[in-house]
C-alpha cells in the first residue's frame, strides 16, 4: 500500500510545497520518517507515542514515509518543518488503515500534534493559488481537497478534520494563529 500528500509549509521566501509519501510493506515491522532531518525521529516517536496512547492497534508492517526534498531547493529551519508533522501523521494512520478514506493522493494539509492530540492548523495563507506547485497543472491543483477544520475561502473543496478523525477518542483541534516572524499571537489584545 502506498500513497501521498501534499503541504505547504511558510519559509522566509514565500509559501513552499512538499510532497509527502509512504508505503507499507511486510518487512521488519517498524516507522521510518526520510527527509526531515534532525526532526525526523522526534516525529516518528511523536507518532508512536500518539497511536499508543489512544488505543490504536497497529498491524505489523514496516512503514516508511518520505519528503520529496527535490520540491523545495532551500534547507528548511524546525520551526518550518513543524507544519509537516500533521500530513505524516495522516499517512502513516492512512497506511495502517486508521483513517477512513479512499485516499490522499489528491489531497493538501498542513499541521502540527502534541502528544496530548491536540491537533494545530493555521488559517489558509492567502496567495496560495500563486505558488502552484511544479509538478501540478492549475486543474489539478484546483481539484485538490484540503484538510483543514478552519472556515474560510481557500477555493479548494473543504474536508474537515474533526470529521475524519472523529472515531478517535480525545483530539482536540485548535488554530494556530501565532505567526511566523512573530511571537505575538494575532488575535491577542497587544496585537
Amino acid at each position: 500500500m502506498q500513497t501521498q500528500i501534499k503541504t505547504y509549509i511558510q519559509t522566509s521566501k514565500g509559501l513552499k510545497f512538499i510532497t509527502i509519501f509512504g508505503y507499507a510493506t511486510r518487512g521488519v515491522p517498524g516507522v521510518q520518517i526520510n527527509g526531515a532531518g534532525r526532526l525526523s525521529k522526534n516525529i516518528k516517536e511523536k507518532i508512536i507515542y500518539l497511536t499508543r496512547n489512544k488505543n490504536i492497534k497497529l498491524s505489523t508492517k514496516r512503514y516508511v514515509i518520505c519528503l520529496d526534498i527535490s520540491d523545495c531547493s532551500e534547507s528548511l529551519g524546525v520551526e518550518e518543518l513543524k507544519s509537516i508533522e500533521l500530513p505524516i501523521l495522516l499517512i502513516f494512520w492512512y497506511l495502517a488503515g486508521i483513517l477512513p478514506m479512499k485516499k490522499l493522493d489528491n489531497c493538501l494539509c498542513s499541521g502540527w500534534f502534541t502528544t496530548q492530540g491536540i491537533i494545530y492548523q493555521s488559517p489558509y495563507p492567502f496567495g496560495l493559488d500563486k505558488y502552484l506547485p511544479v509538478d501540478l497543472t492549475p486543474v489539478e491543483f484546483k481539484s485538490l481537497k484540503h484538510i483543514t477544520f478552519i472556515d474560510g475561502e481557500s477555493g479548494f473543496q473543504k474536508i474537515d478534520s474533526r470529521l475524519l478523525l472523529e472515531h478517535l477518542s480525545d483530539l482536540k483541534f485548535r488554530i494556530d494563529y501565532i505567526e511566523r516572524d512573530s511571537a505575538i499571537p494575532i488575535k491577542s489584545i497587544r496585537a
